[in-house]
């Protein structure tokens, strides 16, 4: 009797031990399978967080180079407005002395019917002092 308590003692034994690892196997499965969900969502959760930083930065800089262009049309409008100014008045200033310097060759020729209006030419009156 004694030999099969020990031989039953061993199988039971024996049988203890399977199942022990067998646990111990499928807990270590289930913590590996857990890992790698847990990893595929901190991997996710990152790159979603990189991809949000990087949107925001692509749309300031969207923006910042809207604003650069805008200020660049602005100056540019700015100094075609003075350029267009300047030329105005040097054009004004030079028919102007084209028409004076007409005006005053046909005086001096004596030929004052030259202008289709006389009353818009005005030539500077020369003092006289007796």
């Amino acid at each position: 009797m004694a030999d099969l308590d020990a031989q039953r003692a061993e199988v039971l034994g024996r049988a203890a031990r399977i199942i022990q690892r067998q646990i111990c196997t499928y807990i270590s499965w289930k913590q590996f399978v857990m890992l790698g969900r847990l990893a595929t969502q901190l991997q996710s959760f990152v790159r979603g967080t990189l991809a949000r930083k990087l949107y925001e930065c692509m749309r300031r800089e969207a923006s910042a180079v809207k604003i650069q262009k805008n200020v660049r049309h602005h100056k540019a409008h700015i100094s075609y407005l003075q350029l267009q100014e300047a030329a105005i008045t040097l054009q004004t200033g030079l028919r102007a002395m084209s028409v004076r310097k007409e005006a005053r060759a046909q005086i001096q020729k004596g030929n004052e019917s030259w202008c289709t209006y006389p009353s818009l030419v005005v030539l500077p009156q020369r003092l006289c002092t007796l």
